[in-house]
């Protein structure tokens, strides 16, 4: 398993203070009871989501905190199911889980950055970009490949990077503070994804 390691990055934002981190290595790491169609199970120090429908998508968050500005970071690695197969954050999301921003890849070399009303619901995106998935050279298609997402967050302004690449940022102040977590959509097939290393920051000048 990766370790994750704190440094102090980009002077301009100052030193960044660890506030939460889920590394995944306990059985009750990750407040989610299993339901119909949806597994999740801790195997070597990571969590695995598998969503057992395809056309489906599926949220889960921390359920521990409210946060705010600074930097959310997750490593991603699809296991099985299709390349279409999308995973990857949420964040400032609601207590139910209902709205949100989200930060997705799929192992076919696209990204998606926008945000959901209602569990995207008919459609009900919050649009950030022109289209709804990019291409990327940054993505190494295909299966057990594994990424780190990394969001940064100053008030209305998000920054996005793929394995510390720089891929968009944009402003929006649909939602201003919330949850973090995870996000799974399956297309033709269903789909397992790990999760390790989530982590937020908080930045201090």
């Amino acid at each position: 398993m990766k370790k994750f390691v704190f440094v102090c990055l980009l002077l301009l934002m100052g030193c960044r203070g660890v506030d939460y981190i889920e590394t995944f290595e306990n059985e009750d790491a990750w407040p989610l009871a299993q339901q119909d169609g949806i597994s999740a199970e801790i195997i070597n120090e990571q969590l695995e989501l598998t969503v057992d429908f395809p056309d489906s998508l599926f949220v889960t968050t921390a359920g521990r905190r409210n946060f705010d500005d600074g930097v959310i970071q997750v490593e991603v690695e699809p296991l099985s199911g299709s390349a279409e197969s999308a995973y990857g954050l949420v964040f400032r999301a609601t207590p139910s889980a209902e709205d949100f921003y989200f930060f997705l890849i799929s192992a076919d070399g696209y990204y998606s950055i926008g945000g959901c009303r209602d569990t995207c619901d008919n459609n009900n995106f919050v649009r950030l970009a022109d289209n709804m998935w990019t291409q990327s050279d940054l993505i190494r298609t295909g299966l057990n490949e594994r990424h780190t997402l990394r969001v940064e967050l100053t008030g209305d302004n998000m920054v996005f990077y793929i394995d510390d690449n720089l891929v968009d940022s944009f402003k929006n102040s649909s939602f201003t503070r919330g949850d973090i977590g995870l996000f799974v959509q399956t297309f033709d097939s269903p789909a397992t994804i790990a999760f390790d290393n989530l982590t937020f920051t908080t930045v201090t000048p």
